[in-house]
């Protein structure tokens, strides 16, 4: 850590004319230890750039920049360390170490002024080719991830005010503005065109020059293996390079790191829109040298422009959480905060702004703008429990006596149900239902009351009043408990159940004897399907060769498939089809018939069907109306 006293040494050692590699180590070493107010920073930096116009140091140009680019920084100069740090990047071959060095060092810098966007490309960088082992690396691929998200929504504001001017043109001007960027986008294509060509060219050349080097030193040597030519090894790793950069080695090494950002609880909000699959295709389908695909993304009308304006308002709010609780940028969160409020008055995200404006300025000890928040919290959002706490300072026990009270209530209601006094139960239920606030105790009160009237009611009522608890209070204990329930009451009175599903299919399916129909066997996964469809062809070549059957494999559900024949004139027609194969010993030789079921069916019938998935559901309509 005395870095005068290692740039005295260094110095000695340079002086002392040492062999090259060590006076190279030297010179980069002096460079790395250099402190203003010691040592001579114009005669280090004119070594480093003599060192620099040396072939034999090309390889190593990427260690000088960054000794170049330290030697700035220490005098103060950002602009022209960054400069060669950038530098130490874009000649980087083979040092991956060098390289993440670089890529760090560029982006905490970055993120020191702060410029976030470009921290985050750095940090980026430098993540996707660092291994997992590396120093720190939980806390660089943190910080790449919050940068990351912020920099989305940063985009997204960016992105939706743009496209919103553009929205305000008439239509001549966006047009004119649309085949421009059409225009660019045509130039680009042609100088990477060009620029693809030329480097073809070279590694074409390369190549030449390796094989006819290669058919020298054969003559002259009897002839060598590829990878024991240092020239053509040499030539095809660097065209390898020019392709693809470093990579580590690893498998699928051509696929970009795509690291997924963890979205936990307490998370900024997402805004995500669905397409359809058409609208989708749509989409891939449009070529970036039409106006459609640029127009698609402009807020024509009121409905996409009021969209546009939700996604800014999201973005907002989340680069202010992002910058409070993620970077620790209180200002930078109040200005983004305070943009919010200022342009969406009405958001659903005011009343948490206010309250992280408040704490923002309450940490900072600014009293007069703490209670400014504080005061538009209480006026705006009386009702609000950020209000009651900010004007009660007793709020957060007082809430906590409360929920004492009430969980003291419902204990004392279980115990009444413990004791069978279910009367009294289905009271106290009541009341709690009815005179306090709903919560978490609100579907236990709904299951403790349905479970005492259980005790008096039939048993088709109280499995009725069950499905009634999953239905209002899905993805709760309780949802759970009434299902187990339910599943206990089907196995011990299955009536109930078959009732239900008869109920269902009759309402679900309609009889359409004079319409087209199918015959299908539902099959389990995993059977063969080849044999039967095989034997299936036989028995039509053999009893229905008039009618042209054809026959379909369709996917059911997770554990059925339908092998469907059709297609029949009527329901007399597949009823006679279905007779005749299910007599025919031969259609399911040398399979096994377990779990195989085989109906008749309407064409209507069958696309509600594939809808509900459920075989046994149908085959209960089946069984009223064809057997």
């Amino acid at each position: 850590g005395n870095l005068k006293k290692a740039s005295e040494y260094y110095e000695k050692v340079i002086r002392m004319n040492p062999p090259y590699e060590m006076s190279f180590h030297a010179t980069i070493s002096q460079a790395l230890a250099y402190e203003k107010g010691f040592g001579q920073a114009k005669e280090i930096e004119s070594q480093l750039l003599k060192m620099l116009k040396d072939d034999k140091n090309k390889d190593y140009r990427d260690q000088i920049y960054y000794a170049l680019g330290n030697l700035a920084i220490k005098e103060g100069n950002t602009t022209k360390a960054l400069e060669q740090y950038k530098n130490s990047v874009r000649t980087n071959t083979t040092n991956i170490d060098q390289k993440n060095k670089s890529f760090l060092t560029i982006a905490d810098i970055y993120y020191a002024m702060p410029d976030y966007v470009n921290a985050q490309a750095y940090y980026d960088s430098a993540v996707v080719q660092m291994d997992v082992n590396y120093p720190n690396y939980d806390i660089i691929y943190a910080k790449s991830k919050y940068l990351t998200n912020l920099v989305k929504q940063i985009n997204t504001v960016q992105f939706e005010d743009s496209v919103q001017r553009l929205a305000q043109l008439d239509n001549k001007e966006l047009v004119k503005f649309i085949d421009n960027l059409i225009d660019n986008v045509r130039k680009q294509e042609q100088e990477t065109r060009i620029a693809e060509q030329k480097r073809q060219m070279d590694a074409q050349f390369g190549q030449e020059l390796a094989s006819r080097n290669s058919s020298t030193a054969n003559a002259a040597g009897g002839g060598k293996w590829y990878f024991y030519n240092e020239t053509a090894k040499s030539l095809g790793y660097k065209e390898f390079v020019m392709k693809w950069g470093n990579r580590r080695l690893e498998d699928n090494w051509r696929r970009k790191n795509k690291n997924a950002v963890a979205v936990t609880a307490g998370s900024p909000t997402e805004d995500t829109e669905y397409k359809t699959d058409e609208e989708a295709k749509q989409e891939d389908n449009l070529s970036n040298k039409s106006r459609e695909y640029y127009m698609r993304n402009i807020p024509l009308n009121d409905s996409m422009l009021q969209a546009s304006h939700h996604r800014i308002d999201n973005a907002l709010f989340n680069m202010g959480l992002i910058y409070k609780n993620d970077l620790k940028d209180p200002n930078k969160a109040a200005d983004s905060f305070k943009e919010l409020i200022k342009r969406y008055p009405d958001s659903e995200h005011v009343l948490m702004s206010y309250f992280n404006l408040y704490t923002i300025y309450k940490l900072q000890n600014n009293i007069a703008l703490s209670e400014l928040y504080k005061s538009k919290i209480i006026a705006q959002f009386p009702e609000s429990n950020y209000a009651r706490m900010l004007s009660n300072p007793n709020y957060l026990k007082d809430l906590e006596a409360e929920e004492n009270k009430l969980k003291d209530y419902y204990i004392t209601t279980y115990n009444y149900y413990n004791n069978k006094n279910y009367s009294e139960v289905i009271s106290r239920c009541d009341y709690a239902l009815s005179n306090f606030s709903p919560g978490e105790l609100t579907p236990k009160y709904a299951f403790l009351k349905t479970l005492s009237l259980g005790r008096t009611q039939d048993t088709k009522t109280f499995r009725e009043n069950l499905f009634e608890i999953v239905s209002k209070y899905p993805s709760t204990e309780v949802a759970q408990n009434a299902k187990d329930i339910i599943s206990f009451l089907d196995k011990e009175k299955p009536q109930f159940k078959q009732e239900e599903e008869k109920q269902i299919a009759l309402k679900l399916y309609e009889v359409a004897d004079s319409a087209g129909h199918y015959f299908a066997f539902a099959i389990p996964k995993g059977l063969n399907v080849n044999q039967l469809i095989f034997n299936i062809i036989n028995f039509n070549l053999d009893y229905f060769d008039k009618l042209n059957l054809k026959i379909e494999n369709v996917p059911l559900n997770n554990n059925q498939s339908l092998i469907i024949v059709k297609q029949f004139i009527d329901k007399n027609e597949a009823l006679q089809y279905s007779e005749k194969i299910s007599d025919d010993t031969k259609i399911f030789k040398d399979i096994d018939t377990a779990n195989i079921l085989s109906f008749s069916i309407s064409v209507p019938n069958l696309n509600i069907l594939l809808t509900d998935k459920s075989v046994n559901r149908y085959l209960t309509f089946y069984n009223e109306n064809y057997r």
